[in-house]
């Protein structure tokens, strides 16, 4: 490194005030922060249909909900913000996860549905988007007034023309908007913890999802003032995926009922030392040709991604067809898809979380509590059904 590079770094530490004022304001205590939300739509689904429901103890009442009503009706209804302010709204039901919807917003005696879809980082897949709508005009036929909201980061529209005709766009920046204004208009009726909790979600917000909080404006000023300095720090940064990696191979290789198998470039492959193989073997993929695995990517992009229970693809197909039926039967769940060139027997219910490292260390020990053991039991139990199969055919009389 030359004499000027570490001058410019010199420089960015010892003359640097905004730099002190951002290390403080990162360091500060967030509550969203500490339960590591991060960028998980079921966590953030969760936190906003708390604050939409009048049941519970926020101290919005039914403000914030009625707020949000009048921006998304606004354009695709004759409701007026004058008639969404005078709605009866005491027998709203706020639903998490109903039917796979996100949140859903029922109200009798206003006649009214609301479904949103929460994206954060996610697109539709499939036709998820029509079958939501089909199962809403099945259950509520004689509701009159039914909403789809479309919810992302920047009000985006869904990626099909026939669901842009019914999903209406809107953005996390106007639900933080509403928040913010219902936090101001409530504020002298609600307790510090009330509060509390309402700044910390909007500031947990701007920061990580929206980017437009005070520590991204006094971020972009440091940038453009100590530029080279830190074009220099970026160059020489640590290896994120890597040191991912290696976090996520510690914590595994503390655990006595885990055997790895190989790491790949950005996969981490692991399996039961109970298992036993047998013929369910796959030439070219794991270190000794096993025929079934657990498996985790770590993308370049550092996107979160499901534990998945991969078949190897030189497995033979009957004993793939066979090992997909098995677990599933043994796990209640619908099978696999059968015939895909890559075949995945089950994957973990959460995305493993790869924002921080609290987040990572409490996303594995909820996967090894929750679902590693139940899932390895139904492979074993599957591999010894299909080698006791296999020894008996082998061994019956021509």
């Amino acid at each position: 490194m030359t004499k000027e590079a570490i001058q410019k770094l010199e420089d960015f530490i010892l003359q640097n005030d905004d730099l002190e004022q951002l290390e403080s304001m990162v360091k500060g205590f967030n509550l969203f922060e500490a339960v590591a939300m991060g960028r998980q739509e079921i966590k953030h689904s969760a936190t906003l249909s708390f604050l939409l429901d009048p049941s519970k103890d926020h101290g919005l009442d039914t403000y914030f909900l009625k707020r949000c009503f009048m921006r998304m009706a606004q354009d695709i209804s004759n409701f007026s913000p004058i008639d969404i302010d005078c709605m009866d709204l005491s027998d709203v039901k706020i639903k998490r996860e109903w039917q796979n919807i996100d949140i859903l917003i029922e109200s009798e005696q206003a006649d009214l549905i609301i479904a949103i879809e929460n994206k954060i980082d996610s697109a539709e897949h499939g036709n998820q988007l029509q079958k939501y709508k089909m199962t809403i005009e099945n259950n509520f036929p004689h509701i009159e007034n039914k909403f789809f909201i479309y919810l992302t980061k920047d009000g985006v529209s869904p990626q099909k023309e026939a669901d842009q005709e019914i999903w209406t766009a809107f953005s996390h920046t106007i639900i933080i908007e509403e928040l913010e204004r219902s936090l101001s208009m409530k504020t002298r009726s609600l307790s510090d913890e009330q509060k509390m909790l309402i700044n910390h979600y909007i500031e947990f917000m701007k920061r990580h999802i929206l980017g437009n909080s005070e520590i991204a404006t006094l971020a972009q000023k440091i940038y453009e003032n100590h530029k080279e300095a830190l074009d220099i720090i970026f160059e020489h940064k640590p290896d994120e995926r890597a040191e991912n990696i290696q976090l996520i191979k510690n914590f595994i290789s503390t655990k006595t009922d885990v055997t790895f198998d190989s790491t790949a470039v950005g996969v981490i492959r692991f399996f039961s030392p109970t298992w036993q193989f047998g013929k369910v073997k796959s030439t070219g993929w794991g270190s000794q040709g096993r025929g079934i695995l657990f498996e985790l990517h770590i993308s370049t992009e550092m996107q979160a991604e499901p534990i998945k229970l991969a078949i190897g693809v030189k497995v033979e197909n009957h004993l793939k067809n066979d090992l997909l039926d098995k677990i599933a039967e043994k796990l209640n769940k619908p099978a696999g898809k059968k015939g895909a060139k890559w075949t995945v027997a089950w994957r973990s219910k959460n995305k493993l979380d790869l924002s921080n490292n609290e987040a990572i260390t409490a996303d594995l020990q909820r996967f090894f509590k929750n679902e590693y053991q139940i899932v390895s039991n139904a492979v074993k139990e599957a591999l010894d059904e299909i080698n006791a199969d296999r020894n008996e055919t082998n061994s019956s009389p021509v």
